[in-house]
Parts: structure tokens; C-alpha cells; sequence
């Protein structure tokens, strides 16, 4: 899962710190942008998509959440016009990683190639505690739910800046 989400290899050109607030969106989609990079970009995501996946599977909601961050990133990446969706993305990490309850179901549309509206739209079933739970904490280390809300809100700070909500994206990601 590690490998499907860090491996960077030298040609690699989005290589660099993810846990960035990146106001620059350098590694954002760009009109011009060559076939091999919109290639390379979309195959990241889809890594992250498989680790998501991998996660759900074994029921590790901390790779869950981490999974979430790294697709977040990469959406915002290998998708044109993709904000709003990151933005859920990284909500559904957030959520995860705080001291809430989560759903489950509603993380898992995250690994289907297409997502309908109408499966959006579903009323929420959180039935998982949080990371930063109590229930959680009793099981796991308060600094794993810590590490996944820092993940998570300076990717939905990446991804506000995308949609042009700057001031709000700065704020989030401090």
C-alpha cells in the first residue's frame, strides 16, 4: 500500500513533499499539458484509488484516511476542473481522522471509477468511530488521528485554493 502511494521514481514530476500546502498548484492539470504527463497523473490517482481500496479492505481507517489525502492530491492533478470533487475527498478524510463517526459506505464510492449523483445523494450511515474518537483512542494512538487531520485539512486547503477560495483554503491548511 506504501509502494502504490509513495514509490516516486526519478522521472517523476510531480516528486516532492505531499504534506505541502501548495498555493502555487504547480502540480495541478494545465491546458497544454503533454499526453505523457496527463497519462503519468491519471495512473497516480488510480494508484491511490487501488491503496483506498486496499484499506477498505483490511479496515485500516488511518490508510483509509491517509488514502483519501493522497487521492485528493492527485485528483486535483490528473483532472481538469476537479476541485469540488477533491474537496469531497478530502472531507471524507477528515472525517475519518476526527473524533466523530464516519461511513463507511460513503468512503468506499471513492474507489468506483464513476460515482453517480444519485449515490452522492444517499443519507449518510456513519457507523465507524474516528481516529481521534474515544472509542478509537482506546486502541490506537491519538497522534495516528492527529497526523491524518494535518493530511487532511492541507489537502482540502489545496483544494480550496483550486476553486479559488484562497483565504479560506490558508486558513484551513494552518
Amino acid at each position: 500500500m506504501a509502494e502504490l502511494l509513495f514509490n516516486e521514481s526519478n522521472e517523476d514530476e510531480d516528486r516532492g513533499p505531499s504534506e505541502v500546502f501548495n498555493e502555487s498548484n504547480k502540480n495541478v492539470m494545465k491546458e497544454g499539458e503533454s499526453e505523457e504527463v496527463k497519462r503519468h497523473r491519471f495512473q497516480r490517482a488510480k494508484q491511490a484509488q487501488a491503496a483506498l481500496m486496499l484499506s477498505m479492505i483490511l479496515k485500516e481507517p488511518g490508510c483509509a484516511s491517509i488514502c483519501l489525502s493522497q487521492l485528493c492530491l492527485r485528483v486535483l492533478g490528473a483532472v481538469a476542473n476537479s476541485g469540488e470533487v477533491a474537496l469531497r475527498i478530502a472531507e471524507k478524510a477528515l472525517s475519518i481522522a476526527g473524533d466523530g463517526m464516519w461511513d463507511p459506505d460513503s468512503v468506499n464510492l471513492e474507489t468506483e471509477p464513476s460515482i453517480s449523483p444519485e449515490q452522492l445523494a444517499r443519507a449518510a450511515n456513519p457507523t465507524n468511530p474516528g481516529l481521534s474518537h474515544p472509542e478509537s483512542l482506546k486502541f490506537t494512538s491519538k497522534r495516528v488521528g492527529q497526523l491524518c487531520q494535518r493530511s487532511g485539512y492541507l489537502q482540502k486547503g489545496n483544494a480550496l485554493i483550486y476553486l479559488k477560495r484562497c483565504e479560506e483554503g490558508r486558513e484551513v491548511s494552518e
